[in-house]
């Protein structure tokens, strides 16, 4: 006695009518599965370009960060000069 395959046919819904895929022609068939390489291949897409974007917002920070840093970096060389002028100014007085 064969089981009975209780799994539902692959069906194709198109404009709101369903197809059976088992009834499709090989160029239809064809054209399902260009269709699900194109989709394939948005999802890598939008995956590669979230990962650009994130590249790109690391950038942004990584520059905002280094130019908070310069400032306190001319202001300890502004100090530096000041001290070495200081002693110029002692050593010529």
């Amino acid at each position: 006695m064969a089981k009975e395959n209780n799994e539902p046919k692959p069906a194709l819904n198109l404009d709101g009518k369903e197809y059976q895929y088992d009834d499709l022609t090989d160029y239809q068939k064809s054209i399902v599965a260009d269709i699900e390489q194109y989709r394939i291949q948005i999802v890598r897409l939008q995956r590669w370009e979230s990962g650009q974007i994130m590249v790109l917002r690391q950038t942004f920070v990584q520059k905002e960060q280094e130019e908070e840093k310069e400032p306190e970096l001319v202001e300890e060389e502004e100090s530096a000069d000041d001290f070495t002028r200081y002693q110029e100014s002692e050593v010529e007085a």
